[in-house]
């Protein structure tokens, strides 16, 4: 008797819904997306229970007549496609045909359609049809979703809580709100409404203001004829995760983590480390660049050349706050001061080549915002004054118009960050030997990473040597002064998790010579003497950004003499 067994059509289609169904708000992303392929212009969506009760979402699109509506519920029946090579060609959100009939085969689903001359209805239980017959309705299509993985136990035991699923309902319909700002949506959860105050006539920047409130967006783009790029930041807003970081490749909500790593590289140094701007990324591709066919819920796209499209994502951003130099650093919370930072420095550029695939691309910017009210033009390096030191990591200074006050550590890190960096192009770094080796215990990976990057340590100045599992340093970097062991140990860390992320964006050697510019640096405590605040105002006034360290920290901030004339009342 054979072990392997041909499964019936049933147990085939439950299995395969399970690919495209996981959730309720997986039916609203399907159903959302079939009302967009017909050329709806208003999408309404009601969900009830978490949607394991009732979901409902109806369109004005092209509908379906009596014959079409009956098809609609049969797996592998679509309009978008009918033979193998439309699909490197498709445009429509869903073409797989798979949706209604993998939704019916976990529900009860009823659907009114109609074309405007012609309507129907038809009703269908755990895959079975019950009803179908031609109905009066207006044009466009309803569908209703009932009883929602009744006959799946399974499946239903295993979903989130209610408050969760719910959320996910407004995800989705809020990602094609944002990727369809001319198309009026609404929601209504439970007694909840969303999205009642969006218009035909919105914009990207207008739908992203309305949905989330954010204003003072900066904006930079790309065009070249095989595609586009729009991107829509929000520095001022960052926050401590991505969840208001949002992709969209031909209007398609997309997740990759490779363009938000291009992202957040491209603001290291304008944002604190591990802090993150909203920010809306609009990519437009031609089809043959792009292969959407990766998997029956389309989250993932499959790009011809990856490495060229996240460094375009990477050079565009960057382009854009290299020479918007001044870092976002609000003030403590309840103070009104935040406009008081330092003001934009001068203009950097970023040191990565664009990819070939983009290079006539031309970048093209808006204005940028207005300064903040009452922020001097720049610093005035020449008339800084050193008044004193506080808090053992603090210098202050004074000009005519203000007080600055500087943390030295992050001053003297972007100093001789700079003048390392300096050094290597000009290939002079010198050395300095040590009279006694120091040993090192590191993990086998950690080693290895020094040992497969011995000539970028070589040109930092930096000497190695590898006995039975222990690493020992024999020449340090000419005027270092820090701890040889804590360095050593940061660096190899640094460059493992770059193997491991294959970071193309910021350079293993650059990331080394942070951690040694940090280790060479002024720290919290040191006896700063009068001449040496001098010497650092003298020597940051010549570096390319002085206004911030390498890693994104400010250096400094000012308080303008008229702002403490008005906290003090006089």
């Amino acid at each position: 008797m054979p072990r392997i067994n041909v499964l019936p059509e049933e147990v085939r289609n439950y299995i395969s819904c399970g690919e495209v169904i996981e959730s309720p708000a997986s039916v609203v992303k399907e159903l959302v997306e079939n009302a967009l392929d017909a050329g709806a212009d208003r999408i309404d969506v009601k969900a009830l229970e978490a949607g394991l009760g009732f979901i409902s979402v109806t369109d004005n699109g092209s509908g379906m007549d009596f014959e079409d509506l009956k098809l609609s519920l049969e797996p592998f029946a679509t309009s978008k496609i009918k033979v193998k090579n439309d699909i490197s060609s498709v445009q429509s959100l869903g073409f797989r045909g798979e949706a209604l009939a993998s939704i019916a085969n976990v529900a009860a689903v009823k659907i009114f359609s109609s074309t405007g001359s012609t309507g129907a209805v038809i009703l269908s239980e755990g895959g079975r049809e019950i009803d179908h017959r031609e109905f009066s309705c207006p044009r466009g299509t309803t569908v209703e979703v009932r009883k929602l993985f009744f006959n799946a136990p399974v499946r239903k035991r295993f979903l989130k809580s209610p408050k969760y699923m719910n959320g996910e309902i407004l995800r989705v319909v809020r990602e094609y709100a944002l990727s369809r700002p001319e198309i009026v949506f609404s929601l209504r959860i439970d007694d909840k409404n969303y999205f009642d105050d969006l218009s035909s006539s919105d914009d990207e920047k207008e739908r992203v203001r309305k949905i989330f409130g954010f204003e003072n967006a900066d904006y930079a783009a790309l065009e070249n004829p095989m595609m586009g790029l729009r991107c829509f930041a929000y520095p001022e807003d960052y926050k401590s995760s991505r969840r208001f970081q949002f992709i969209f490749v031909n209007r398609r909500p997309i997740s990759n983590a490779a363009f938000l790593k291009a992202a957040e590289n491209a603001f290291e140094g304008y944002l604190p480390r591990g802090k993150h701007p909203p920010l809306f990324i609009y990519l437009t591709a031609a089809s043959g660049l792009i292969d959407v066919n990766v998997h029956p819920a389309k989250r993932e796209i499959r790009f011809q050349s990856p490495r060229a499209f996240y460094q375009m994502v990477y050079d565009v951003l960057r382009n854009k706050y290299s020479r918007n130099q001044s870092a976002v650093y609000p003030l403590a919370s309840g103070t009104d001061t935040t406009s008081e930072l330092l003001p934009r420095g001068a203009e950097g550029s970023s040191d990565i080549p664009s990819a070939s695939l983009f290079e006539n691309g031309a970048v093209k910017e808006s204005v940028a915002p207005e300064p903040f009210p009452g922020t001097p033009v720049g610093p005035r390096w020449d008339s800084f004054r050193y008044v004193g030191k506080s808090h053992g990591k603090f210098l202050i200074f004074s000009t005519f118009d203000a007080l600055h006050i500087m943390d030295f550590h992050a001053a003297a890190e972007r100093i001789n960050y700079e003048k390392i960096k300096q050094k290597i192009k000009q290939g002079n770094v010198a050395s300095q030997k040590l009279l006694v080796q120091i040993e090192v215990k590191l993990s086998t990976d950690e080693a290895a990473a020094l040992q497969d990057n011995s000539d970028i340590l070589i040109k930092l100045g930096l000497a190695l040597k590898y006995y039975s599992g222990s690493v020992f340093i024999s020449a340090v970097p000419a005027g270092f002064t820090g701890s040889e062991k804590d360095m050593l140990e940061k660096i190899s860390a640094c460059l493992l998790e770059g193997k491991k992320h294959h970071d193309i964006f910021e350079s293993l050697a650059d990331r080394a010579v942070k951690i040694i510019a940090c280790h060479m640096s002024f720290r919290a405590g040191d006896d700063i003497k009068p001449h040496d605040a001098e010497t650092l105002i003298q020597e940051l006034k010549k570096c390319s950004e002085p206004l911030r360290c390498p890693h994104g920290r400010p250096v400094m901030f000012s308080i303008p003499v008229s702002k403490i004339d008005s906290i003090l009342r006089r």
